[in-house]
Order: C-alpha cells, then structure tokens, then sequence
C-alpha cells in the first residue's frame, strides 16, 4: 500500500468576500458545510430542522465536546467532523462532571474525530491565528488569544469536505458559521450565522491511498491415469455321455 498526496490549486478569492455560498445562510448546489467554533466545548445540541442536502457539520473545540443531532433532516448529514485541543474539562464549566473526557458524536456512524494537534491547510499571514486546529472564539481575524482565526476553522473543514467528496475548494458551500467563546446553548441549523464570511485562497493538498496488489497465480496440474484391465475369460466344455440299455 503505497499514500501518496494529491495537491490541486483552487483560487477561490479574497478571505473578505462570500465567495463560497449564493447568500449567506442559503444552501449551494454541490455540498454545504455548517461550522460551530467555541473555546469551552460541552453539550452540543443541533436540531437538523432545514432541508439543507449533503450536509457536513465541522465541531472545533480547546475542551471535549458532545454532538447529539436531532430533528427531521438528520439523514440529510454526511459526516460530523470534530476536533480541536479536546482537553478534559475538568472544571465542569459546561455543566458537564469532571469524567467527561471524550468527544463523540450521535448518531456515532457520523463521527470522524480529527487527532489533536492536525495542522490547518492555510495560516492567517498576519500571525494572529494558529498552524493547528485548536479552537475559536469570534468570527474576527485579530488576535486570538490561543485559537484559531475564522479563515483558519473555515479553511480547514471546507479542505476536509471537498477531499472526502473529490471536489474542490469552490463546490463546498460555506451555509453557516457559528461561533462563541462560551458553553453552547441547543442550536438549530435554521439559526442565523454568526459569521457570514468566505472562504480565503489556499492549495488544497488531499491525501489519497494507492494500492497495487499483484497476484500471480501459477496451476499445473499434471494427472496420469493408466489403467490395466485383465479379463480372463473361462471356457466351459460340457460332455454329455448317453448309454443305451438293452
């Protein structure tokens, strides 16, 4: 088994402009991706209630964080990324006991938990952000103070999505962005974003698996049979003597 990494270009424009959604908040035509940044982690309750097609939901956190979607769209749900820091809360700040030391999502098939210090694919120039998913706190490009700046978190799940679907920067639909530096209240999708932000120019690079298996698969059979039959064939001779009295 032989990874190797695909890089494609995609100049999708500036980091200031909607570049990837029709209108902020409104689906796109290929696949739509809702993002929720927070600094503490805890409970994150999102009810599916918009009927928004092939929907990825991007979680990034610097503490555990549990997804639980509901409502009567949740099928409509491809995958569920979750990462960041994911630090053990162990203050129990989100109402959360000190045990809660894992973040999962339900329903779990549509889990993909992303491995703690995963660099992002594009940096803020300026220095304000991170190289590394670790958490958000505003939809600003300032300082921020440990996390990551909007671009970063955007630009990271929308390089997830297209890699997973085979796409580019420009077919992932950026519908909503949700951030806060506090615990997380029940969400709905249908909620108004708090960030209506695009998504800023990077090189997108996609790990991809290549494996060759070569299977030489050499038969001879070689069968001989003889056969020797021996018949033997008895003859029998019968003599009949007839005597005659007289």
């Amino acid at each position: 088994t032989t990874t190797t990494t695909t890089t494609r270009t995609s100049t999708t424009g500036s980091s200031t402009l909607a570049i990837n959604t029709p209108a902020c908040g409104q689906p796109g035509p290929f696949v739509n991706l809702a993002i929720y940044a927070n600094y503490n982690g805890g409970p994150l309750n999102i009810t599916i209630d918009q009927n928004i097609p092939n929907l990825y939901i991007g979680v990034v956190s610097e503490y555990n964080v549990k997804v639980v979607l509901s409502g009567p769209h949740v099928a409509n749900v491809k995958r569920v990324y979750v990462g960041g820091d994911l630090k053990k809360d162990s203050s129990s700040m989100c109402g959360q006991p000190y045990e809660y030391q894992q973040s999962y999502v339900f329903p779990s098939e549509l889990s993909s938990i992303i491995p703690s210090n995963t660099p992002v694919p594009y940096v803020t120039p300026d220095g304000n952000g991170k190289d590394k998913l670790l958490c958000g706190k505003s939809c600003s490009l300032s300082e921020q103070d440990g996390c990551n700046t909007v671009d970063e978190i955007a630009g990271f799940f929308v390089s997830k999505v297209a890699c997973e679907v085979g796409g580019s920067i420009a077919s992932v639909n950026l519908f909503s962005y949700q951030t806060r530096f506090g615990c997380w209240d029940s969400m709905s999708l249908s909620a108004p974003p708090s960030c209506c932000r695009g998504v800023p120019s990077f090189s997108l690079s996609c790990p991809t698996t290549n494996t060759n298996t070569t299977t030489n698969t050499n038969t001879t059979t070689n069968t001989s049979t003889t056969t020797t039959t021996n018949t033997t064939t008895t003859t029998t001779t019968t003599t009949t003597t007839t005597t005659t009295t007289t």
